[in-house]
């Protein structure tokens, strides 16, 4: 698996940055034997936290300071923030391929660089300075499982189904977890679809589920 993301990390390393503005970048990848073994090594430019982790940490801001019935009008604006900074990111990805392990983990925000962009801003605490709420932007990564479209009016395309298995769409979606693990199947972006449905649905499930543990003597309350 990691031969094919370097291979999708470089052919996004060829283009110009215009067209790669929402795929991590690779500067360079190497191949070494050490102690007998072939190891690849590749150096990626610097993301920040996870779509995930910003998720949580943002929660667990919030409700140091507000009121169960705030979270509600939080949680749903900062789940169409992370909605919105995601699929950005992946109908970009969409313009050349399909990703196949679509989760909130593999989408990472970017850090703020100064006006030259060269150097990184950092805080007293020497974390990296996050970007301004209303100019979240994300990146995608992780592209073990990830193909490339043999043509820019390629619709569909036999791969392997080796995504995390909870957020497969039905048609990749092994039924016997004993069938081969490396069988092919024809698909298409749908497939992504699906897993960013389930990703946000799963940001949404789990924000319920912060508030109503925290909400004061136990009372629940109410999403729809």
């Amino acid at each position: 698996m990691i031969e094919n993301e370097v291979k999708i990390l470089k052919h996004f390393s060829k283009l110009e940055k215009e067209k790669r503005k929402y795929i991590i970048y690779m500067y360079e990848s190497q191949e070494k034997i050490i102690d007998g073994e072939l190891k690849m090594f590749f150096v990626l430019e610097l993301g920040g936290e996870s779509l995930i982790d910003y998720f949580n940490r943002k929660m667990k801001k919030a409700l140091e300071t507000h009121t169960p019935q705030e979270m509600r009008i939080i949680a749903y604006n900062l789940i169409i923030k992370i909605s919105m900074c995601a699929a950005k990111a992946l109908q970009h990805f969409h313009k050349y391929g399909i990703h196949l392990d679509i989760k909130s983990s593999n989408f990472v925000t970017l850090p703020k660089h100064n006006k030259n962009e060269e150097k990184l801003k950092e805080k007293e605490n020497d974390s990296i300075e996050e970007i301004e709420d209303d100019q979240l932007e994300c990146k995608i990564i992780d592209f073990n499982t990830s193909v490339l479209f043999p043509a820019e009016n390629a619709v569909a395309i036999k791969w392997y189904a080796n995504g995390t298995r909870l957020y497969k769409a039905p048609e990749i979606r092994q039924t016997n977890l004993n069938e081969n693990y490396n069988k092919q199947f024809y698909m298409t972006r749908a497939v992504d679809n699906w897993a960013f449905g389930l990703m946000i649905y799963g940001l949404w499930q789990k924000c319920k589920s912060v508030v109503c543990r925290n909400t004061w003597k136990g009372r629940r309350l109410c999403f729809t």
